[in-house]
């Protein structure tokens, strides 16, 4: 089945087959079912500024997006749920979020691993990690910049909510994404190092192991400047 939603199956079969068979990929959702409104930026095209009919919807993305890759399941880690910064317009109450986000955990499919990702500190309590309790689906531990830090995260009551783990360091929290970008391109060295986020990723491997838990860890250029160097430095140390 090909719809806007995916690439045209050729994709995902050149994809796949020329990678070796032990890579296990994560793949991120795409936001044509986690914007709830997609941005003013030029690339929306038509859509810029409009509410997003496909959020959420469950059968959309069973049908757009699940399908085409369920040959490859073998393939895939996790697939991640990333969530932009909801507004009050929004969300005036994360309550609401919370009841739509189970509501669609529960009707898709459990054919995959799956993660979900946030970027609103408010939204970090108990109610939040009950939901990803209940599908065993993990909070994504976030190195953002409007998130608290990795270390912060990580001692969360209850913020483990499932039997596999997933990170994302992508930039130190208080730093802007076009303030990195400005900073670290073009993404040749590692020219800051952050040692928290280092010794928090290296702890969340530990306990992984501990824990029996599989772990699907993420470094981008902006977190330092050049993730392969971010991760040897964790190695490393």
């Amino acid at each position: 089945m090909t719809s806007r939603f995916t690439p045209e199956p050729a994709f995902w079969k050149k994809l796949f087959e020329r990678a070796h068979a032990h890579l296990q990929w994560t793949l991120k959702v795409p936001e044509d079912f986690t914007a709830r409104r997609f941005s003013d930026n030029a690339r929306y095209g038509a859509r810029k500024g409009l509410e997003n009919p496909a959020f959420l919807d469950a059968e959309l993305f069973k049908e757009g997006f699940l399908e085409p890759l369920l040959p490859y399941a073998d393939r895939i880690g996790v697939l991640i749920f990333e969530f932009g910064t909801f507004s009050k317009a929004s969300y005036a109450d994360p309550r609401s979020f919370f009841d739509d986000l189970d509501a669609f955990l529960q009707r898709i499919p459990k054919t995959m691993r799956y993660a979900v990702e946030i970027r609103n500190d408010d939204y970090l309590d108990t109610r939040y990690f009950g939901v990803l309790r209940a599908h065993a689906v993990p909070h994504t531990f976030t190195s953002w910049a409007c998130m608290p830090s990795l270390q912060q995260q990580l001692l969360m009551e209850d913020a483990f909510t499932a039997p596999h783990v997933a990170a994302r360091a992508l930039l130190r929290p208080g730093r802007a994404y076009a303030e990195a970008v400005k900073m670290f391109t073009p993404y040749r060295e590692a020219k800051e190092a952050y040692p928290s986020a280092r010794q928090a990723l290296r702890d969340l491997v530990y306990q992984s192991i501990d824990a029996k838990r599989s772990a699907y860890i993420h470094v981008n250029n902006r977190l330092e400047g050049n993730a392969p160097m971010t991760i040897l430095s964790i190695a490393d140390e």
